[in-house]
């Protein structure tokens, strides 16, 4: 683990590069970048959730016919075949795609989540925190809650 010269380095790096964030007028410009980014988000989360749900409609079509039975009566004998069987590999094919768009949707869902987190007080969280342990590691009476944060 640090030691308490390295922590404490650490942890002084943290405070002021969250404090010069915080006080730095280029953080004023970032304003455009989340707005940016939020709006790349929102195209995303959409294209993709209509993809997902194509593909769950697409799965559901090639499932529907994968079940229909063909069959007919010749002069001899009757004839019955499932021509949809060879939808399986399709069928499959398009599971994984619908849940390979699920796991996008999630991930950029999350990404959402931290943006809107880090945007409101994400700076002022990571200024409390590392203040909050830089002060917790070399005062005696607050080590045991530097066990718990950690």
């Amino acid at each position: 683990m640090f030691t308490k010269p390295r922590l404490s380095f650490l942890l002084i790096f943290v405070l002021l590069f969250s404090l010069f964030a915080l006080s730095s007028p280029k953080i004023k410009k970032s304003i455009l970048v989340n707005r940016q980014s939020e709006e790349y988000l929102d195209t995303n989360l959409k294209r993709t959730g209509i993809a997902f749900a194509a593909s769950r409609a697409v799965n559901a079509l090639v499932s529907f016919l994968q079940d229909v039975d063909v069959g007919g009566d010749a002069i001899v004998a009757s004839i019955e075949g499932s021509p949809g069987e060879f939808l399986d590999p399709v069928n499959d094919l398009v599971e994984r795609f619908s849940w390979l768009m699920l796991l996008c949707f999630t991930i950029l869902s999350i990404e959402k989540i931290f943006l809107e987190i880090f945007q409101s007080a994400g700076l002022y969280l990571l200024a409390g925190a590392s203040a909050f342990l830089l002060l917790s590691v070399w005062w005696k009476k607050t080590q045991y809650f530097t066990k718990i944060f950690f």
